[in-house]
């Protein structure tokens, strides 16, 4: 996940020169065409990183629920042993 925080600060760096650049200049018949281009690339990342972060939260979830699981296991199987 690091390397891919990474890859978008990368990204979004060289887009607010490109922004900084490009966009400041008058307006042409290419800067719509670019402006729009640029607020679909911030929008995938947008997504992309919404989608990742519920990805994430999820994983833990499941991973929280299989470490209770595996106590409870523990604890259960412990505590039947002590029966016998």
């Amino acid at each position: 996940m690091l390397e891919v925080v990474e890859v978008i600060v990368s990204v979004i760096s060289r887009y607010y020169l490109i922004e900084r650049i490009y966009l400041t200049q008058s307006a042409s018949c290419s800067y719509g065409q670019l402006r729009e281009s640029m607020v679909q690339v911030y929008k995938e990342i947008l997504v992309f990183l919404c989608t990742a972060k519920n990805t994430s939260a999820k994983t833990q979830q499941v991973s929280n629920l299989e470490v209770s699981v595996d106590r409870f296991t523990l604890l259960t199987s412990s505590s039947q042993s002590g029966f016998y």
